[in-house]
């Protein structure tokens, strides 16, 4: 028999085909049942809390990065997993992705408990909705934050089809993000830095004609600490740059879309912000912002 502390992943399905059609289960897996990345953790013996190990302040940082598959994550216009990989070295920077083109697919090779999140210093969500997650792992994150632990949401977090319908503010994400997404229009805006003496800005010019591609459809919500916003022709300003503590830690938000949704031509702006020379700086800025 297994030893006390012993865990196995399992899930718990129901199929039923007599009168109305019934797929259910213990953990939704989004999709069919063979989900194993949508698995929960079945304990032998007596459970104990698994409490994160104290973290060595020698150690080098770490981050995780989520994102969608080599076709639409990899070559996102944020490039979140390559500015870490030379901030922090690429031997720090862990990379799960999703794939994109499957219904309800789950993030694969992301940690399955707290512990093992706990390992990293930051962690960087690019677009990805809510559905890439199990309940569990929401949690998860959610108590990683609380407890110190700092986040990076880029893009408008929207939400691909799944059963149950699922969005951020139904889950226990619902108030960490310092912004609310609403319908999604893509644009070309005008960077305005409204707190030039914010650390992230540290060594950049606060009137630099920076412009970026933008996913305009967020707002910023109560507690958010809107650090910069991009103005379009009517000059309604739209969060860009937000932040929100959580617990010890907090989140923040990059409102960028990425490359693949972008025209062509658009990447060719000699002003564009995340083509500047100020961009890699920003991202430095950025990890000594969050890690302290």
């Amino acid at each position: 028999a297994p030893a006390d502390g012993v865990a196995w992943s399992m899930n718990l399905t129901r199929t039923r085909q007599i009168n109305d059609k019934e797929y259910s289960c213990l953990s939704p897996t989004g999709g069919g049942f063979h989900n194993p990345e949508r698995f929960l953790d079945a304990w032998f013996g007596a459970y104990k809390e698994q409490e994160a190990a104290a973290a060595d302040p020698n150690a080098p940082l770490r981050a995780l990065v989520a994102c969608w598959n080599g076709q639409q994550g990899y070559d996102l216009l944020v490039e979140g997993s390559s500015q870490l990989e030379r901030a922090l070295g690429k031997e720090n920077v862990d990379i799960r992705i999703c794939d994109a083109f499957e219904k309800g697919a789950g993030m694969v090779g992301w940690p399955r408990n707290y512990r093992e999140l706990a390992k990293y210093s930051l962690v960087v969500l690019e677009q990805i909705p809510t559905s890439a997650f199990s309940e569990v792992q929401l949690q998860n994150l959610r108590r990683y934050m609380e407890n110190g632990g700092r986040m990076v949401v880029t893009g408008v977090p929207y939400e691909s089809k799944i059963e149950p319908p699922r969005t951020w503010e139904t889950t226990a994400f619902k108030d960490i993000l310092p912004v609310r997404a609403g319908a999604v229009i893509r644009k070309r805006q005008a960077v305005e830095i409204r707190k030039p003496e914010s650390l992230l800005f540290k060594g950049m010019a606060s009137a630099a004609p920076f412009s970026i591609w933008v996913d305009m459809g967020c707002a910023a919500v109560e507690g958010a600490d809107v650090l910069a916003v991009a103005k379009g022709e009517s000059g309604e300003p739209m969060p860009f740059i937000s932040v929100k503590a959580v617990g010890k830690g907090g989140t923040l938000h990059f409102n960028a879309a990425g490359s693949t949704v972008m025209p062509a031509e658009s990447l060719l702006r000699s002003n564009d912000f995340c083509r500047s020379p100020a961009y890699p700086l920003f991202w430095d800025n950025l990890v000594q912002y969050l890690t302290g």
